[in-house]
């Protein structure tokens, strides 16, 4: 045949080279090609034997053939069985897989149990001791009642306990009236301290309950300490005892609102005049400012006194506060006040306000009346049974008290629900019969005119169903009855008498998450603040955390709890505790810390304005499933960055499913698209939608994600994308058009190392322009308070392993690609020169490869207990720490954050030569490299390490410090910003700090929570003799902000020494220099930060509220003192040359007083400390001053008239308020300097002169 006929074309001596031919076909193909090449004829008789010879034996040979065909067939059947099977067995992986993923979750959950169960064992412990401390206070008492009935006083009254039998027979009421006045008279005669008289008190009522129970004392006792309805939440984090955020706010000039969700109706105490009795009962004069205007901090971080602002210390009988109270209500959305009402069988207290606000019908705002119906007494001072003023209930006096009020709901401004004028009761449950009196009072009304009442109750003491009483509704009264959280051990007290209680405030809040709903009517209330420590002193009740935007927030949920289940307009009404109750830190009126904010957190909420403000960062993120592995769990780790240490609202584009959606969730807004085409019409509506919620840029993260990457870019959102696979993943997955869209479609592709570069491009190429090298930053960083001695005894425990076992660890998803069968293969192969050695891999398995690692170890049964494969764990800081090498026995592996978490711990790491990207990282000295997949060579690596212990110590430190130096997971967020156009500023704070410990915890909490996230702190300690370094480390443990802790071994000197040091070390474009006794806004670094929108502005500062240094307000600004160089200019904001400022201003005096309100351009700050730092640290008052001159020699200054800084001023300080004749010459040297280098007119000049002879007239130096 013709070559291009034939089906194949070899040669004879191809033939014979083949072993499975046999002699009969080689000489039959040797027969044919003669004949095809007419070297012999088929016409010759000869060649016509041979052919029939041939023809003849391949007969023979046909049923041989016959059967290997059979054969053949049989084992493409069995190929065909195998290959399903393999099916099976993929898909029983994948269940296994998935097993494992659903375990490994289950084991996280169980870790976190064990944490909740630890601190429910923890809170057990306390409240074992506080029940140990009552029992003894019992017994305290138990001991007095002894005293007591040995007494003279107990032997005098006998007659009255005879004449108490005696009377038994005599009518109930007369006996019951003169026992009640003889027990009263009696215990006020008591010899006994007031303390004593509070157990004694409580020890009879507790074990004489049948002797007491008819007395109103014991009512009032038994009602105070009854059990409270509500569970104690348990959930509440991060309750830190610290009253900071929050900023004053000015009174606006706007229109009141036109429309408004709810009614809202303000609690009114009309306590602010001076009335007879109290002047008999407290002292001439007595009005509640009595107890406001002295009040006391009792407690570091503790804002008291709480000082009015605008309406001042006011009297309520002048017409012009009530309609001031009026004008403020109505502005900020206020329908209605609810006045106190205090009647005592027709007697009347504090009813000026009152009748005043009835006459003046100027006063336009809704009004109604809650009856205060408890018995006036000495409440405040714990003498809840010495009745200042009795109530009288009676028949009679259910029908008096009716008719006086019904002259109130006569006035057409008096609050009505659907027609029916609103009256609301205190406690009910102190009349003796709630439903008659109630009764009585519907029939009286319906019969003068009135016609039906709505009754309503407040929750103090109680929480029932209104119909109890005959009732119509029941309203909230926070923060009474409500159990929240107990915080006192939290707190620093400032005496060694403190005995108040704390509470944490911010439990309302979360509480309304999630309202529970009751069977009858109960309207909402809300509560600003509380704290009664301005009339119980040093035994108050104190709620910590309330801030104006917590409190709108709790108003906005009370808004759509309201607007959800009360579909009457007429029952939309929520109350508000309160108006002025100043003695109990509850008020809207506005003070001197916070302004008008309570009043303008309420009107935001009324009018919709949430407290996520408007501008609020947003971000998009995308990942491929949630499954719990690396780059999963990467983009977890940036979920929870971005929102809670970030501020950020995070969506994130879920492509498949997996356990950690729960866990997603928690930081963001999950959108899933599983089991969708992501360039489908679900994937496409989704991206248009996200589009319109305002998102223009998102993070990709993987390529798996590439196609829905393109869906995105086509709605015109820009996407970077994150890689980490290498082309074999990309391969065995198929996913060539993924990263060809991502390639093509992707603003910037970010690689953790030009190895993953390389790889990608093999499969898409990119364009070098789009392509950004970023290591990925160790999201997971170990607790570094336990060393690695306590780590390594703790794990050999853990394991059952001897003290000095040698641990080389592995983790990961155990397949073959980790390699977990070249972890056995080395483990093995270094047996013989290992033997303390033990192998211990963490993570779950890749089901078929656990079953060859088990028959890979059954080859050498005296080697399986070297090696322990504990599965997945939640704690692997104790693995890490614990071990004593890294085995990286990965194939291919991009760059495993196992790595820098191994680096992290100081443990080096043996990894494979060209098996990913942390190749390089590992030839800087923090690790060996050895061929590919050599196990022999990776067993001798180990050995090596293991052998010389000075280097294994030294390429672990090697590696921790490189980990501290470049793998900042904050750092690595803040540049992937940069990447989306999102750009943060990069905030170092500087922290000098000398022996303040007891003012770090709110100093702290002050940076930490800033509204606009921080990128470093710089602790500088100057040698503290106190536990400053202890606090410190702590709160930034727990902050998730970089930080470094500098400490001095010996004191500086100078705190511009530490200017210095820290302004060196920043790596931020901004220094924030954060004195450590000050305190601020979390707003602060916000509102400095938009000073420098303004070009060429090289310091921003803003106003400075002073305090003192026990946390007091001293003033809320700095206006007097520099009115003398300008009374306006500090009023408004500004953006100024800085020479001007110089000039016009520092040329007097230091007008910028604090440098804790200061934020600094940080290239201009290290060269001005670095060209003048002799002359400033040689001026000890007058050294901050030189620097602001400096400073501002080289661009624009920029100021805020918000006081978000909060400067404390010490008694003994070197301050312009403590000064002395040397300090002065620095002022003067400072005045002159300024004259000498600029041109300083002649006024500013004389008003330079005149400050300081004001100064020496002030502090008495003498003139030189």
């Amino acid at each position: 045949m013709e070559d291009d006929l034939r089906h194949s074309s070899f040669t004879a001596a191809e033939l014979l080279l083949d072993s499975c031919a046999s002699k009969m076909v080689s000489a039959t193909y040797d027969l044919l090609c003669r004949f095809a090449k007419d070297i012999e004829s088929l016409d010759d008789p000869r060649a016509l034997e041979v052919i029939a010879a041939l023809e003849a034996r391949l007969k023979d040979a046909s049923p041989a053939f016959d059967y290997i065909n059979v054969l053949e067939e049989e084992r493409r059947v069995l190929w065909q069985a195998v290959a399903e099977r393999d099916g099976q067995i993929s898909s029983l992986n994948q269940a296994g897989t998935e097993r494992d993923d659903q375990i490994s979750i289950l084991n996280l959950a169980v870790a976190e149990r064990d944490g909740q169960i630890s601190s429910l064992n923890q809170a057990v412990n306390e409240r074992d001791g506080q029940i140990s401390s009552l029992n003894q206070a019992a017994a305290d008492a138990r001991r007095e009642l002894a005293q007591v009935l040995a007494s003279k006083s107990w032997r005098i009254t006998k007659p009255l306990r005879f004449s108490r039998r005696v009377a038994l027979s005599q009518p109930y009421v007369a006996t019951r009236r003169a026992l009640s006045d003889n027990s009263r008279a009696l215990w006020r005669a008591l010899p006994i301290s007031f303390e004593s008289k509070k157990k004694l008190k409580e020890t009879l009522f507790k074990t004489l309950p049948r002797v007491f129970r008819w007395s109103k004392a014991y009512h009032a006792w038994s009602a105070f300490t009854a059990p409270i309805n509500y569970s104690p939440i348990t959930n509440v984090q991060d309750r830190v005892a610290l009253e900071t955020g929050g900023e004053y706010v000015p009174l606006i000039k706007v229109a009141p609102l036109d429309q408004k969700p709810a009614k809202l109706i303000s609690f009114y105490l009309p306590q602010f005049h001076v009335i007879p009795e109290n002047d008999e009962w407290w002292g001439e004069g007595f009005t509640e400012w009595t107890n406001v205007q002295p009040a006391q901090p009792q407690f570091h971080g503790h804002h008291q006194p709480h000082v009015p602002e605008g309406l001042g210390y006011y009297n309520l009988l002048d017409p012009a506060v009530q309609r001031r109270q009026v004008e403020l209500a109505k502005l900020y959305g206020i329908e209605g006040f609810c006045f106190y009402f205090y009647w005592f069988g027709g007697k009347r207290l504090l009813e000026a306000p009152i009748e005043n606000y009835l006459n003046d019908k100027a006063l336009d705002l809704p009004f109604c009346l809650c009856w205060a119906n408890e018995n006036w007494s000495r409440r405040w001072d714990g003498l809840d049974s010495e009745i200042l003023m009795a109530q009288q209930h009676s028949v009679e006096d259910d029908l008096a008290f009716i008719q006086h009020v019904a002259r109130y709901m006569r006035d057409p401004r008096y609050i009505r629900i659907n027609g029916k004028p609103l009256l609301l009761v205190y406690r009910p449950s102190l009349l003796p019969s709630a439903k008659d009196t109630a009764s009585r009072w519907r029939d009286c009304c319906r019969g003068n005119g009135i016609g039906d009442i709505y009754l309503a109750y407040t929750q103090s003491f109680e929480a029932v169903d209104p119909a109890k009483y005959g009732f119509d509704a029941a309203i909230e009264f926070p923060p009474n009855n409500s159990a929240p959280p107990n915080i006192t051990g939290s707190v620093a007290p400032l005496g060694d008498d403190f005995g108040s209680t704390v509470y944490d405030w911010r439990v309302f809040v979360e509480r309304s998450e999630h309202y529970k709903q009751q069977p009858y009517t109960l309207f909402r209330s809300v509560c600003p603040s509380w704290d009664n420590t301005a009339r119980r002193k040093n035994r108050g009740t104190v709620f910590l955390n309330s801030t104006p935007a917590f409190y709108q927030r709790w108003l906005e949920n009370a808004i759509g709890d309201t607007h959800a289940h009360r579909p009457d307009p007429d029952e939309r009404l929520i109350f508000v505790n309160a108006w002025n109750e100043w003695s109990e830190g509850a008020h809207l009126e506005p003070d001197s810390r916070y302004g008008y904010a309570w009043l303008q957190a309420t009107r935001n909420a009324l009018s919709g304005q949430t407290h996520v403000p408007d501008n609020q960062r947003k971000i998009l993120l995308v990942a491929h499933d949630a499954h719990p592995h690396g780059a999963q769990m990467l983009a977890l780790n940036l979920a929870k960055t971005l929102n809670q240490g970030m501020g950020f609202r995070v969506d994130l584009v879920c492509l498949g499913n997996g356990p950690l959606l729960n866990e997603y969730a928690k930081w963001a807004t999950v959108h899933l698209l599983s089991e969708n085409d992501p360039h489908g019409v679900e994937a496409v509506d989704l991206a248009k939608d996200l589009f319109a919620r305002g998102h223009r840029t998102a993070l990709v993260n993987t390529t798996v994600s590439g196609l829905f990457l393109e869906t995105l870019v086509a709605q015109g959102i820009d996407c970077v994308a994150l890689i980490h696979e290498l082309k074999g993943v990309l391969c065995k997955n198929k996913l060539y058009g993924h990263a060809k869209a991502i390639a093509a479609y992707a603003a910037k592709i970010v690689f953790p190392a030009i190895e993953v570069v390389e790889s990608f491009n093999g499969v898409a190429a990119i364009p070098a322009d789009k392509i950004v090298i970023r290591p990925q930053g160790l999201y997971k960083r170990r607790d570094k308070s336990t060393s690695r001695e306590w780590a390594r005894g703790q794990l050999r425990r853990k394991l059952g392993l001897e003290d000095d076992a040698q641990i080389i660890l592995g983790a990961g998803y155990a397949d073959h690609r980790k390699g977990v069968d070249l972890f056995v293969a080395a483990g093995l192969a270094a047996a013989k020169n290992l033997p303390k050695a033990c192998w211990v891999w963490i993570g779950h398995w890749e089901p078929g490869m656990q079953h060859a690692v088990e028959n890979q170890l059954s080859q050498c049964p005296d080697m399986r207990g070297r090696f322990i494969f504990p599965g997945l764990q939640a704690d692997t800081d104790l693995f890490y720490g614990g071990s004593d090498v890294y085995a990286l026995t990965s194939r291919e592996d991009p760059f495993p954050s196992v790595v820098l978490e191994a680096l992290d711990a100081g443990v080096p790491v043996v990894g494979f030569e060209g098996a990913g990207g942390f190749v390089g990282l590992l030839n800087e000295g923090c690790g060996k490299l050895v061929p590919k997949e050599n196990a022999e060579a990776f067993a001798l690596a180990v050995a090596n390490l293991l052998a010389k212990p000075e280097e294994r110590d030294a390429l672990g430190l090697r590696g921790a410090a490189l980990i501290n130096e470049r793998f900042s997971f904050r750092r690595y967020v803040f540049d992937l910003l940069d990447l989306l156009d999102l750009n943060l500023a990069r905030v170092s704070v500087v922290l000098p700090n000398y022996n303040y410990a007891h003012y770090l915890p709110e100093r702290l909490e002050s940076i930490i929570n800033q509204d606009y996230p921080i990128y470093e702190i710089i602790f500088l300690d100057d040698c503290s003799k106190d536990e400053s370094i202890q606090v410190a480390e702590r709160m930034f443990r727990e902050s998730g902000i970089d930080f470094r802790i500098i400490i001095n071994e010996e004191n500086s000197g100078s705190v511009f020494r530490q200017w210095k040091k820290g302004a060196d070390l920043a790596s931020g474009k901004y220094v924030w220099l954060a004195e450590a006794d000050d305190s601020c806004s979390h707003g602060l670094i916000d509102e400095l930060l938009n000073g420098f929108r303004t070009p060429g502005v090289v310091l921003s500062y803003c106003e400075s509220q002073q305090i003192d240094e026990a946390g007091r307000l001293l003033a809320n600004n700095y206006h007097t003192y520099v009115a003398d160089v300008d009374a306006k200019h500090w009023l408004t904001h500004f953006v100024m040359d800085g020479r001007s400022e110089i000039v016009n201003s520092l040329s007097i005096k230091n007008t910028i007083p604090n440098v804790s309100a200061v934020l600094f351009e940080k290239n201009v700050l290290t060269n001005v400390l670095k060209n003048h730092f002799d002359l400033i640290c040689s001026h000890r008052i007058a050294g901050d001053w030189f620097a602001y001159v400096f400073v501002l020699n080289e661009g624009k200054l920029a100021f805020s008239p918000k006081p978000l800084n909060k400067h404390r001023r010490h008694s003994g300080g070197m301050t312009i308020s403590n000064i002395n004749q040397s300090q002065l010459h620095e002022i003067r040297r400072m005045q002159e300097y300024i004259v000498e280098h600029y041109s300083v007119p002649v006024g500013k000049i004389e008003q330079a002169r005149r400050y300081i002879e004001s100064l020496q007239k002030e502090h008495g130096i003498a003139v030189h």
